[in-house]
Parts: C-alpha cells; structure tokens; sequence
C-alpha cells in the first residue's frame, strides 16, 4: 500500500490525499482509518517524519509504540513500512507512506532511492505550483487590462502591434480579426496628418527615458479619443518602449458640450427661474396638504392625502430631471399611453391647491376617452402650466372649462377661463422666452415657452384666442393613439 499526506488547515495539520493498493492485498480498511484522520507534527509516523525531515524505515509497525493505528494494521496483517518527506529544500510539501505485508530489514540504499524520489516529487510539485501561480499571473494580468476603460496598444519600434487589449479588439478590430501585428495607423485608420503627429510623439518619447507624459485628443473614425503615450521595460527589452492607451470620449465630450450650453443658460437665470415656476405649485399643494394632513382624523383621507403627497412630490423630481429638456433636444424613452381627460383632472387637482385657486369652478366636456403616447410628466407640465395661468387670470373666481375630443386622426384638449382674456397686441408673443406680463417677481416668461416646446414634441399644436363675454382658450391638437 502506498499513501500520500499533505498539508491541510494553513499547515497545521496531514490529511491523506491520495493511495494505491494492490488488488491482492484486501486493506480497505485501513485505507478508510486513514482518510479520517489528521496527524500535527510528531504524531504518528507521517507527522514524525514531517517534523524531522527525515525518512522512516519501520521493520514491523506492530512492536512500535508510535504508531496509533496498531488495532487495524494488526487485523490485516501489515508489518513494514517506510516513510518519506516530500521536499524541496527545507520545505515540507508531504509525506509519502509505504507498507508492507511481512516485516521487512531496513534496506539502506532502498531508503536512499526513495529519498531521492521524494525530492523529485518535491521539485515536481514546485514547478507545478509555479506553473500555476505564473497562469493565475497571467490570468489576473489579462483580465486587469481586459477590464481597463481604456483602449491599450503595446507596439515595437517600427509601430506594429504587438499586445492590444479586449476593448482595443471591441473599439478598433472587425468582427473575428486580430489587431496583432497590424500598423498601428491601419488600426486606427488614422489620416496622414494624425499618423505625422503619432510618430513624432512617439519618436520623442523612445528616444529617451520619458519624462512627464500629457494626454491629448484624436478623432478615429467620427468618434473622439483622448490618447497618452506610456512607457513600457520587460526583461528582454531593457531599452524604453512606449505604449499607448486610448479612452473613448466621444460622449463625454458630447455631454461637456451640453453642460457648457446648460451654464450659458444658467447664467441668463435660465435654470433658476425656470425650475422654480415648474415647481411652484406641486410645492404649494404639498404645503397645504400637509397642512390638511395635521387637522385630519380619519384614516383613509389622511392616506390619500399621504398618497397625492407622494405623487406631487416625484412630479417635482420629474420636473427637475427634465428641465434641461428646455435647452436641449428631449429624448423619447419613457413615454406610455396616456388618458388626456385623466391627467387633466390630475393638473387641476395640483393646481387646486396652490394659492390661487380660490373659488373657480371646473367645468368638463369630455367626449369618449381619448389617448395620446408621450411622457406623462411632460403633458402634466403642459396642463399644470396652462391651468395654473388661466386660475390666475381669474384671480380665484370664474369657471375653468376642460374639453376633450378626437376628430380622425387627431386629439383635440381646450383649456378656457372666464378671465379678461389676452390682448391682441401681445398674443404672437407669448410663446417666446423670458416674456412676461407680470410684475417683477411673478412671472418668469418660462411657462409658455416650455408649453409649446413639449406640444411640439409630440407633432402637436396650439392656439390661443380669446372668447366672446371674455376670457381665453387655448386650443391643442395630438395625433391620435388610435381612431376613434
């Protein structure tokens, strides 16, 4: 029988890992004696000879005190056995355990052949264990660069690649190619200009140990790149070689460019003033409802009340992340089929309890239901806006009249106060940005203008005239969801 030992638990302790029995010698059991049991250092022959380093020759186990597995190895019939470390140096990988069915004479150059077997075994594990470990490096290695947000391209001196990264191959390389071996300038398509400018860059950082490298930017093939040069020593090139890693800022820089366009508006009071009109009134109809909420005793109105809260509350979020949309073109992620009637009766309820409100009067027109698609938060800025500036004109008493209807293809919403109505002077004008015909402090020329934004958006329109006895209508038109 032969068993392996090795080290278990940080090194504390040998489990056996590994055995071979000859098919003649029925020793089951004791193989199963072994497998369940852990020896420290000292401690029976495997932890004897780990301690010591040295090789066992035991004649017969049986008239060994040491040996703690005498009732099993007795009811077999095993007597002589031979132990011996496995090692490389002073290092320990082991022990290999040999037994014998009959009581065997120490055989000296027996142990001297399986001593040196055991340091062969030794050497072996350590160039498996190296082998091993120098995979994992480079497992590790090309999943850091693989994972990098940056495009790595490693290149001799004549400027072919010789290592390019995942994301070069995702950025740069057609489906199911290589980028190994290529020109740099093939890879990157780079025009003649670009290229001159590359190697000159290049040259001047080869020539000598580099010094502070900067980073600066390239277009390859319509999208923007930011590039710096690296240096690069390996064992087999003491010299410098430099490499250069890309990263994509096509859409960063995008991005910077739409900032910089926000903070051009930001600085005309654009950003302020206009968020602070869209979030007026959902802020006033949280005021009052919480205020509502302090004096109410019964549950289920305190829950609604808690429930509209919520809803004010996010329509404010949605005001603050679309705003931008005012100086920029909107996207249409987002967008879900919207009952017109539904979020018109939703703005008044806003509205109602903002502070001028008052006693006006809702009057509805509503034809069969009608549907549009767009972002719901969008059309509600759309009703808010034009109930909220038709309640003002009442200065709290008149009738608001809310009608829907569709004719073929198209969805028509009117908004009509009972208020004096708009000049005809200034109504070609009111769309336009910053016009007011409020006092300072109470108008910011926003609403309008952000009205008919959205209304265009959606391949609507709107109108506004005035009504005979007074007032004004705002006339808007969808495309239809669907034919009536």
């Amino acid at each position: 029988m032969a068993l392996l030992w090795q080290c278990e638990r940080m090194g504390e302790t040998l489990t056996c890992q590994g055995s071979w029995v000859r098919p003649s010698h029925r020793w089951g059991e004791f193989l199963s004696v072994c497998r369940n049991s852990e020896f420290p250092p000292g401690m029976d022959f495997p932890g004897i000879a780990w301690a010591s380093k040295l090789p066992l020759w035991i004649p017969d186990v049986l008239t060994d005190s040491r040996f703690t597995r005498t009732p099993t190895a007795a009811r077999l019939g095993m007597h002589g056995a031979c132990i011996v470390p496995i090692r490389t140096g002073h290092v320990i990988h082991g022990v290999f355990e040999l037994y014998s069915g009959t009581v065997q004479p120490a055989d000296s150059h027996l142990i001297h052949i399986l001593t040196d077997t055991g340091m062969k075994i030794g050497q072996f594990i350590d160039r498996t264990r190296a082998g091993e470990a120098l995979r994992a490096t480079h497992t590790m290695t090309q999943s850091l660069l693989a994972s990098l947000p940056g495009a790595i391209f490693l290149c001799g001196r004549r400027l072919h690649v010789q290592y390019a990264n995942t994301l070069a191959h995702q950025y740069f390389a057609p489906p199911g190619e290589s980028l190994i071996g290529r020109p740099l300038s093939e890879c990157l398509s780079l025009s003649e200009s670009t290229l001159q400018h590359l190697v000159m860059e290049w040259t001047a950082h080869t020539a000598d140990p580099p010094h502070r490298l900067s980073e600066r930017e390239c277009e390859v093939a319509a999208r923007l790149y930011r590039y710096r040069f690296f240096p690069v020593t390996t064992p087999n090139s003491p010299q410098y070689q430099v490499g250069i890693v890309l990263w994509d800022i096509t859409d960063d820089k995008r991005l910077q460019d739409e900032l910089i366009q926000a903070e051009k508006l930001s600085s005309l009071g654009t950003m302020v003033s206009g968020m602070a009109h869209e979030i007026n009134n959902p802020a006033q109809a949280i005021l009052s409802m919480a205020e509502l909420i302090q004096d109410e005793n019964d549950p289920d109105t305190v829950k609604q009340f808690a429930a509209d809260i919520v809803g004010y509350a996010r329509h404010v979020s949605t005001v603050v992340r679309d705003f931008a949309g005012y100086a920029r073109a909107a996207g249409r992620d987002g967008e879900t089929e919207i009952d017109v009637a539904e979020r018109l009766l939703e703005a008044v309820k806003m509205v109602r309890r903002g502070p001028h409100f008052g006693q006006v009067e809702i009057a509805t027109q509503f034809d069969s239901p009608v549907f549009l698609r767009a972002r719901k938060g969008e059309i509600d800025q759309v009703f808010v806006n034009l109930i909220s500036n038709a309640t003002q004109a009442m200065e709290g008493s008149g009738c608001l009249t809310l009608g829907t209807s569709q004719d073929g293809r198209w969805i028509q919403v009117t908004i009509a106060d009972t208020g004096p109505g708009i000049p005809a002077s200034i109504r070609p004008r009111i769309f336009d940005p910053f016009f007011t015909t409020k006092t300072a402090g109470k108008g910011t020329g926003l609403g309008l203008s952000i009205v008919h934004k959205i209304v265009t958006k959606y391949a609507g329109t709107i109108t506004v005239d005035n009504t005979e006895g007074g007032g004004t209508t705002f006339r808007l038109r969808f495309p239809a969801l669907t034919q009536p």
